[in-house]
């Protein structure tokens, strides 16, 4: 979702902005439609929030390629943590005006030690559950980013490393799932993370391809992904499937990028977006902005329609992030 290296222009694909962009609608439509579609979840999250880990992998750099890597970690803490704390401070706001109008200051309390707080695992409190949300993300990538910098200074082992601290990060969070600032899932991220950035450096075959395509098909039947949640149900069946997703998905955004140019820009711009989409997704979601909207005007709305609606509004808000001067530096 975030991308905070790029290699040289000349080698730029914009298949992948038309991958994150694809992947943004997905998150949008798995976080509202799931009642009204049924196993959508499950087909979604076998594989999309690991293809944006993947896709941020195959633009970074490795130890040797960053020579300054104090600057390297500024880069990635302005890219990625600006625009947590942003939603953060715009969350917090929100609540302390509630708490103003309505004289109930439990939901402030509960969104500011959410957010300094930074877990993912629902944490009871007597002013309400400790959630971030959908800016977990943001958390996890920098972490798995950093610790990929450091990692990939032995490359033979980069790869196995990463898969045995994601499996740990799993095991110490079954007995430990009250954790700060996502660090964990940073971890089970960084895999992907790795992997994206082999994948700049090596060919599959197309059998390979099949192959993983078949993890894929294996891990909707049998098996389960979940990565906010750390459900990973049969490990290795969600991995490998995730990455043969992603593969798939890649090999049909250059079709589209080939034979349907027209819709291939606008998956590419949404893409492009796809951060202050994200950002934005978190914050009509946690205002309930579509909603109050809907009441204010009066108008009723059937269930497929609100959702609608309320993609519209996360859409105008993100549009207007990536260009309002000040705020737009944080989302480009």
């Amino acid at each position: 979702m975030a991308q905070t290296e790029t290699v040289e222009k000349v080698t730029r694909d914009t298949t992948f902005d038309i991958m994150k962009g694809i992947g943004i609608l997905l998150v949008l439509l798995g976080h509202v439609w799931t009642v009204l579609i049924p196993h959508i979840h499950q087909f979604i999250y076998s594989f999309h929030m690991p293809m944006f880990f993947i896709v941020a992998g195959y633009f970074s750099k490795s130890y040797e390629e960053v020579p300054n890597r104090r600057a390297a970690i500024k880069r990635y803490a302005q890219r990625l943590l600006l625009p947590y704390l942003f939603v953060a401070v715009v969350e917090v706001l929100w609540t302390v005006f509630l708490g103003i109008t309505k004289h109930e200051w439990n939901a402030v309390y509960c969104t500011l030690f959410s957010y300094l707080y930074s877990g993912t695992t629902e944490w009871e409190t007597s002013w309400g559950e400790l959630y971030i949300g959908i800016t977990w993300f943001l958390l996890a990538l920098f972490w798995a980013k950093v610790m990929f910098l450091y990692l990939s200074r032995w490359p033979k082992w980069r790869l196995v490393v990463s898969i045995a601290l994601a499996v740990a990060a799993l095991v110490v969070h079954s007995f430990l799932p009250h954790t700060p600032w996502c660090l964990l899932l940073g971890l089970t991220a960084l895999p992907f993370v790795s992997l994206g950035y082999e994948w700049r450096h090596i060919q599959l075959p197309v059998w390979g391809i099949l192959i993983l395509v078949a993890f894929w098909i294996a891990s909707l039947l049998f098996s389960q992904l979940d990565m906010y949640g750390f459900i990973w149900g049969i490990y290795p069946i969600t991995f490998l499937g995730a990455c043969g997703a992603t593969w798939l998905l890649y090999a049909l955004c250059r079709l589209c990028n080939r034979y349907l140019p027209s819709v291939g820009k606008v998956f590419a711009w949404l893409g492009v977006a796809s951060l202050a989409i994200m950002c934005m997704h978190q914050v009509e979601y946690a205002t309930h902005l579509g909603n109050r909207l809907r009441a204010f005007l009066n108008i009723d709305m059937s269930m497929p329609v609100l959702y609608l609606w309320r993609y519209f509004l996360t859409l105008l808000l993100a549009a207007a992030c990536m260009y309002i001067p000040g705020i737009k530096k944080l989302f480009r």
